[in-house]
């Protein structure tokens, strides 16, 4: 699986499966406490883990 993190509309940070670019599927979306406008993201190597 081909992962990838965003902040979506500065409330909520998603998840997404891009295993298939022209069929992305979010995988999970958990709420942000503050109104975030940027965040520095990074997974570890075996894709488990997100540090925000």
């Amino acid at each position: 699986m081909t992962q990838c993190a965003r902040l979506g509309y500065g409330t909520r940070l998603e998840g997404w499966d891009v295993s298939d670019p022209a069929h992305p599927s979010r995988r999970w979306s958990r709420p942000l406490t503050n109104n975030a406008q940027f965040a520095y993201l990074a997974f570890r190597p075996d894709g488990r883990l997100l540090a925000v």
